[in-house]
């Protein structure tokens, strides 16, 4: 079962991915196209697993971008379960696989296809049965046991690498982090401060970056003049500027902003710069993004792996000078609202339970 968004990957279609189970149901089954699909994804995966119109199944948005609201929650009801749920399927319905990666890198031919697993003079079966054992020896060792194959429920109550944290320090090789996974810099005050070092050449180039073209922001030099940009939509560009280029040796170059809007979501604040903690330039960010950067986009430290926030750099690139760290710190509410943040804590400690 693929959604009709990868037809075009596989060698079933024409592609040049090799997928030769999928070859094998086509050529002995019956080719479903009178199906429902979205423009995304998982949505279309929603509704090809259910047989139902994403948004009754909780998926009318990627999971990246749930928001909450019925229908666009991510979660999908128990009443309404998907193929896998029907059958039954779990792990023990599921069998050990044995794959040459040298020869077979994309896992395409099982090497335990059609051998007697009972066979213990085949050298394939003692291949497996030794990996199923270091397996497991492993799994034991860093508490992946016991298994559970509960997926959407852990999802929904596992705790992020953020979780509880207000203060993440990064450095130069943080790269292509997805949005879900980095500092929450949405609907919030916050602050990036990157420690740096100028070469007697000046320099140039992202500091730190969350998003792309379509939406995000960029803390960087520009011919070594600190600048940040809020880029909304792809439409409204807004530039914090500082007024004079640094000089050779190490500095501290700091953006804050401070929520001012009222609304929850997408309220527009003030931005500020500090170089070697004085304020140097300040600016009014009327609206930002609300509910997430980018589909694709992520967060990089000391370059803009993706399409660039900005024009005032090229694509791809990177800081010229040399970057220590970057600070995100998460907790400065200039305006605390706390009985929505103690109601948001109530859910996620709901949520993990």
């Amino acid at each position: 079962m693929r959604p009709t968004s990868c037809f075009g990957w596989s060698s079933t279609f024409g592609g040049l991915v090799e997928t030769p189970n999928i070859s094998k149901l086509a050529d002995n089954g019956l080719r479903y196209v009178n199906h429902h699909t979205t423009a995304l994804c998982s949505p279309t995966r929603a509704c090809l697993l259910t047989g139902r119109n994403h948004h009754s199944v909780g998926m009318a948005n990627i999971t990246e971008l749930a928001t909450g609201f019925p229908g666009y929650n991510g979660r999908q009801p128990q009443d309404k379960a998907g193929i896998g749920a029907l059958a039954k399927w779990s792990f023990d319905e599921d069998h050990w696989e044995l794959y040459d990666l040298e020869k077979d890198p994309s896992e395409c031919h099982d090497l335990m296809e059609g051998r007697d697993r009972s066979n213990l003079s085949d050298p394939y079966v003692k291949k497996m049965i030794e990996l199923v054992g270091l397996w497991w020896a492993e799994a034991g060792r860093y508490g992946v046991l016991p298994l559970d194959d509960r997926f959407q429920e852990r999802s929904l109550a596992r705790q992020g690498l953020d979780s509880g944290r207000t203060e993440f320090t990064l450095f130069p090789g943080a790269v292509r982090i997805p949005e879900h996974a980095a500092p929450n810099t949405l609907n919030r005050s916050w602050s990036a401060e990157a420690h740096i070092e100028i070469p007697s050449a000046g320099a140039s180039g992202p500091l730190v970056v969350m998003g792309g073209d379509t939406n995000g922001w960029s803390l960087y030099l520009k011919e070594s003049v600190p600048t940040f940009c809020y880029n909304l939509a792809g439409a409204e560009y807004t530039y914090v500027r500082g007024t004079k280029a640094l000089g050779p040796g190490p500095h501290s170059v700091r953006y804050e902003f401070e929520k001012e809007g009222s609304e929850p979501f997408g309220a527009g604040g003030q931005g500020r710069l500090f170089v070697d903690k004085q304020l140097v330039a300040e600016g009014k960010i009327p609206r930002t993004a609300a509910f997430g950067y980018s589909l694709d986009e992520t967060f990089d430290v000391g370059c803009d792996k993706g399409s660039p926030v900005t024009s005032e750099y090229a694509a791809l690139a990177a800081f010229t000078g040399r970057l220590q760290k970057v600070v995100i710190n998460l907790k400065p509410q200039f305006q605390p609202e706390a009985q929505r943040h103690g109601a948001e804590k109530l859910k996620q400690a709901f949520l993990r339970e």
